[in-house]
C-alpha cells in the first residue's frame, strides 16, 4: 500500500505515523489512528462494516487513511490582525534603524543581510499575535538590538 504523507504534529512539530487498519467490536468497525511520536496526540477515523463490505481491506484502509491524513494535514491559516500588522511594522522600522546605525558605524551589511534582519524582526513580532507561532522559531542573536526589541515587545503583550 502506498504510504500517505503526514505533516508534523500541529502542537509540538513532532513526527506522526499512521497505524495499520484494525478492527473493533467484532469487526463491525474498521479504523486507523495517527499518533504524534513527540507528544502522543492522536486522531482516529474509521468505517462501519456495513459501508465497508463492498471494499477490499486494502481499499478500505486506503480510503480511511486518506480521509484521516486530510484531516490531520489541514492547518488553520494564521489570522492577520491589525495588532500583528502594527507589531510587524514597528519591528521593521526598528530593524531598519538598527541596520542604519550598523552601516554608519562602519559595519558592512549586504542588501540581502539587511532584508533578512528586517524580515525576521517583522515576523518575530507578528507571528505570535496571529496564532501562527507553533513550531516556528525565528530568532536573533541574544544581546542584539533586534533580540532586545523582540523581547521587549513580547514582554509588553
Amino acid at each position: 500500500m502506498t504510504e500517505i504523507a503526514l505533516k508534523p504534529c500541529p502542537f509540538c512539530g513532532g513526527d506522526a505515523y499512521m497505524s495499520e487498519m484494525d478492527d473493533r467490536d467484532d469487526r463491525r468497525y474498521w479504523f486507523r489512528t495517527i499518533e504524534c511520536q513527540g507528544c502522543g496526540t492522536e486522531m482516529e477515523n474509521g468505517l462501519a462494516w456495513r459501508n465497508f463490505k463492498e471494499l477490499s481491506l486494502e481499499e478500505a484502509a486506503r480510503k480511511v487513511g486518506e480521509r484521516l491524513a486530510t484531516t490531520w494535514n489541514t492547518r488553520t491559516p494564521p489570522r492577520i490582525t491589525e495588532e500583528a500588522v502594527t507589531a510587524a511594522a514597528m519591528a521593521l522600522v526598528g530593524a531598519k534603524w538598527d541596520n542604519g546605525h550598523r552601516i554608519v558605524s562602519g559595519e558592512k551589511l549586504s542588501v540581502r543581510e539587511m532584508a533578512s534582519i528586517e524580515a525576521r524582526a517583522a515576523l518575530t513580532a507578528a507571528l505570535p499575535l496571529m496564532g501562527g507561532d507553533r513550531g516556528v522559531e525565528i530568532g536573533f542573536p541574544e544581546g542584539s538590538e533586534n533580540h532586545k526589541l523582540a523581547m521587549e515587545h513580547n514582554r509588553d503583550r
